[in-house]
């Protein structure tokens, strides 16, 4: 399968007027044809175009409001709104060692959430174990609900088009054709994308970023994760990578070392110096109290551990001017922080937020800054949110 192909058992993509349509269509829920056309900057006979396999499918129906409650004397009004119910989809996120799947339809709607540990970390397994796993959550749910389409958010630069992990250092796949092999089992069509960038598609229709033309999210777990919307659209880049924010170099005195080879961060990347992992390495040998965890680190700073202290700071500091980059080179309006495993405030305080806007420039500096845990049901309602978007008539 070439790049621009169809996933397997996929119906036809529409037009991305049409996904945009129905982003703001799942953001809003109810609304009309002209704050549809306000809001995507088409014509009315663009928005008309967009909405009338929507309509022919059941995916949205139209009412018309009294006389008068519309623009111009008596002229009456269209709306239009969501048929909830209509399409049921699967969301799954995919971490190291477990599978979390929730089942949510047009509305948004959480139905039905399930958590499904690995039998054994991803990175000690080959593909196709996880590949049965996944399967089988999937069939599970599949008793209880009409699943429509499956939409599965992996760490990596993924390729949705066609389907294809193309490197998950996370995972250590290389090159996986994931949408065709678990569709083959399954049944329903899959549709496949970097986690990232399905939060932020999950953010734009129901969280922070609804109503924002440019947002950032930046996650800090098991790695550094930044999801763009630029213009109201979310980012993807030429060839599917964007937003990189781990990968990004701010200590130029770190040279590449063999990791390089596996797509891992380089020494002197952002990763590689203040993910969880990264963080628990400093404190070896330089924290007297010897942390095992974010958390124990975060407790012998508060009980008075100098050394703990300091690595914090650092931390934080380093933290703070990688997210300063992405706020001057993009300017967003919003900026969602998310920790994942820690209290972001109770290990750096006000420290990020005020390196942030001390490195912004200009008017950069009035981003609104918002510190929030984002569970990973809700990485997965974007999987799910991906697949709706990306195809937007049930098959």
């Amino acid at each position: 399968m070439t790049r621009g192909e169809q996933p397997p058992g996929a119906a036809p993509y529409r037009s991305r007027s049409a996904a945009e349509v129905l982003m703001f269509l799942l953001s809003r829920q109810i609304t009309t044809r002209r704050e549809i056309a306000e809001h995507t900057g088409l014509s009315a006979a663009a928005v008309t175009k967009a909405l009338r396999p929507m309509l022919e499918a059941g995916l949205i129906a139209e009412t018309s409001l009294p006389r008068g409650s519309g623009v111009g004397a008596g002229r009456p009004t269209q709306q239009v709104r969501i048929v909830g119910s209509r399409v049921t989809v699967l969301g799954i996120k995919l971490t190291a060692d477990e599978v979390i799947a929730v089942v949510t339809n047009l509305s948004g709607v959480i139905i039905e959430q399930v958590r499904h540990p690995l039998p054994e970390p991803v990175g000690t397994l080959d593909v196709d174990p996880v590949i049965n796993e996944v399967a089988a959550v999937v069939a599970d749910l599949s008793g209880r609900h009409r699943l429509d389409r499956v939409g599965v958010a992996i760490s990596g630069d993924v390729d949705t088009e066609r389907g294809v992990v193309v490197l998950s250092p996370l995972l250590g796949w290389r090159d996986v054709p994931f949408a065709e092999r678990l569709a083959s089992m399954i049944g329903p069509p899959v549709i496949i994308d970097n986690d990232i960038r399905a939060l932020t598609a999950a953010e734009q229709a129901f969280g922070d970023a609804f109503g924002i033309d440019n947002f950032a999210v930046v996650t800090i777990g098991e790695g550094i994760g930044c999801g763009l919307v630029i213009g109201g659209q979310v980012l993807r880049g030429a060839f599917g990578v964007a937003g990189e924010l781990g990968h990004m170099i701010i200590n130029a005195a770190g040279l590449p070392d063999a990791d390089a080879t596996a797509g891992r961060p380089q020494l002197g990347q952002i990763e590689r110096m203040i993910s969880r992992q990264a963080v628990m390495l400093r404190a070896e040998g330089a924290v007297s109290t010897e942390p095992q965890s974010f958390a124990e680190l975060i407790t012998a700073a508060a009980a008075g551990d100098t050394a703990a202290g300091r690595l914090l700071e650092a931390v934080g500091g380093e933290l703070g001017i990688g997210i300063a980059n992405v706020v001057n080179l993009i300017g967003p309006q919003r900026l969602v922080i998310s920790s994942e495993g820690f209290d972001l405030d109770s290990a750096f305080g006000d420290l990020v937020d005020e390196v942030i806007r001390r490195h912004a420039f200009g008017q950069a500096a009035q981003v609104e800054i918002i510190h929030r845990e984002i569970p990973f049901s809700e990485w997965a309602r974007g999987a799910a949110v991906v697949a709706l978007t990306r195809q937007v008539l049930p098959s």
